[in-house]
């Protein structure tokens, strides 16, 4: 009687328990499934946000990169004209002192041929030749002013 007890229990425990432990596990373990797979495919949609982002990142840094680069040799450019601004300018400058030095030499020595010439009566001749001759200094000066100007301008500019 013990073995047909036995025999008739592991029968049940095979025929009915058995099945519906293994359908409440599969079930379970379904739900468990379900719930990761759903979850693995929420990171990897934010993997996939992410990545999108670092491209678009990418893709940014190297504009800015080249966009810097091009600025950098520009400004070398840049440099290089303002020196040889600056050095024009500074011959210009000096041209301009050393004019205006030898007007004012000029200008002196006509006041000094002026009375010499009111002394000796030939003022208006010499004079219309002196004035002419400071007219057309003058002109120089008046041109590297309007040189200097322009210099001036450009180093402003830049």
């Amino acid at each position: 009687m013990a073995d047909d007890l036995l025999s008739v229990l592991t029968k049940f425990h095979r025929e009915i328990v058995m099945p519906d432990v293994k359908r409440a596990v599969d079930d379970a373990v379904d739900g468990l499934r379900g719930e990761i797979t759903r979850r693995f495919d929420d990171v990897n949609g934010h993997f996939d946000d992410i990545y999108k982002r670092f491209d678009r990142l990418e893709s940014e840094y190297q504009s800015l990169k080249a966009a810097v680069i091009r600025l950098e040799g520009r400004m070398t450019a840049v440099e290089t004209r303002l020196t040889r601004i600056e050095a024009r300018l500074a011959a210009v400058e000096s041209e301009l002192s050393d004019l205006r030095q030898r007007m004012a030499a000029v200008e002196e020595s006509l006041a000094g041929i002026r009375k010499v010439v009111d002394e000796n009566g030939e003022e208006e001749t010499l004079r219309e030749k002196l004035q002419s001759e400071l007219d057309a200094m003058k002109e120089k000066l008046a041109e590297l002013e309007r040189r200097l100007a322009t210099l001036e301008a450009d180093l402003n500019v830049h």
